[in-house]
Parts: structure tokens; sequence; C-alpha cells
């Protein structure tokens, strides 16, 4: 009986030289946990539960699409979730990425092409005022 011959050779080690739109999410997601003490806790995956901010999902697509959000769990409330962003690209490539401004009903949902541009159009919905005054909120409702 002929031995089993490994035809993947040597596989890559899944480190990119720039990172990805879901590890750019995850970076916030960890920051907000820290700077809140934990008091907010940022997590990134798919949306399961839903708030009435008129949340808008990307509909379900086949593979290869990836489709993530950046949400805000309070374990104060019961594990209450509010989704603030979603991205969306289609793999091999990581770019151009969707994102959608979860927290701002009316806003458009925009595309980027670069990393660059991504991280400032992040950036722009984390800081906003809508995104501030939730966060105020759910602080608020934490440590009451």
């Amino acid at each position: 009986m002929t031995e089993k011959k490994n035809l993947w050779g040597t596989l890559p080690n899944g480190e990119s030289a720039q990172p990805t739109p879901k590890s750019i999410l995850k970076d916030q997601a960890e920051f907000l946990t820290k700077m809140t003490n934990g008091s907010l806790v940022g997590e990134v995956g798919k949306i399961t539960h839903t708030h009435q901010s008129g949340l808008r999902l990307v509909a379900q697509q086949p593979s290869p699409v990836i489709v993530d959000s950046l949400k805000i769990k309070v374990p104060a409330l019961d594990d209450y979730i509010y989704g603030v962003a979603q991205i969306e690209y289609k793999l091999p490539k990581t770019y151009p990425v969707t994102l959608v401004n979860l927290a701002d009903p009316d806003e458009e949902t925009k595309q980027y092409l670069t990393l660059e541009e991504f991280e400032a159009g992040l950036e722009a919905v984390l800081t906003s005022e809508q995104v501030r005054n939730v966060v105020r909120i759910l602080l608020e409702q934490a440590e009451a």
C-alpha cells in the first residue's frame, strides 16, 4: 500500500502585511472594552439581537462574502447588544469594503477601496454624535 502524500505543500501562516476589515473591527472592540473597564464590551460577529434604531442588515448572501458587525454588549443589562457598524467584503480580496453605520439609519452605505479610506470611514462612524450618544446612554445604564 502506498504512503499518503501531502499535496498541499507548506501552507501560509494566515498573517497579512495589512490588517483586514474584520481585524480592525476586533481592535476597536478591544479598545471599547478597555476604555470602559468592561462596562461595555465590544464584540465582532453576526448580529443576533436588534435594537429599535432602524437596524439594517445586509441580505444573506452566498460565500465568499464576509459580513460582520461591531457590537456593544452591556453585561449589566442582561447582555443587551447594540449594533454599531457592519462591514461586507468579498473574498479573496478585502477591499473594496462596504461599511454601514447601524447607529444612523439615514446615513448612506459607503464603500471604501483602501485600508486608509476604511479606517477614516470607521473613525467617522465611531466618533459620530449618534454613536457617542449611544455609548453615553449605555454607560449610564450600566453604571446605574
